[in-house]
C-alpha cells in the first residue's frame, strides 16, 4: 500500500521548477521547425523546434560503426534561459 501524508504521495517524485520549464517548453505551441543535417564530414541529424515558450534541440549522433545505433538526445531552454546556453547555441549553428 502506498503510504500518503497530508494527502501527498511520497512515491512520487515532486516536480523541480526545471522539470516544470521543460514541461511548458514541450507542450507549447509550435511556431518554427527545421530538421537537417550537419555539414561534412558529420553525418549528425538535428532538429530545432521553436515554441512559445523557448527552444527544443534533438540530435542524433551517427557513426559509421557497425552495429552501432543512433544515440538521440535532448536539450530543452525557456527563451529566459536561452540566451545564456552557450552550447545549444553553438550546436545550432552546427545544424
Amino acid at each position: 500500500t502506498k503510504k500518503v501524508m497530508s494527502g501527498v504521495d511520497i512515491h512520487k517524485p515532486a516536480l523541480t521548477a526545471e522539470m516544470r520549464d521543460r514541461m511548458a517548453v514541450r507542450s507549447a505551441r509550435k511556431l518554427y521547425e527545421r530538421s537537417t543535417q550537419a555539414s561534412s564530414p558529420s553525418k549528425d541529424f538535428y532538429q530545432v523546434l521553436v515554441t512559445e515558450k523557448g527552444v527544443i534541440l534533438r540530435c542524433w549522433v551517427l557513426t559509421l560503426r557497425n552495429g552501432q545505433k543512433p544515440t538521440p538526445s535532448e536539450a530543452i531552454a525557456s527563451w529566459d534561459d536561452f540566451p545564456y546556453d552557450s552550447v545549444m547555441i553553438s550546436e545550432i549553428g552546427r545544424a
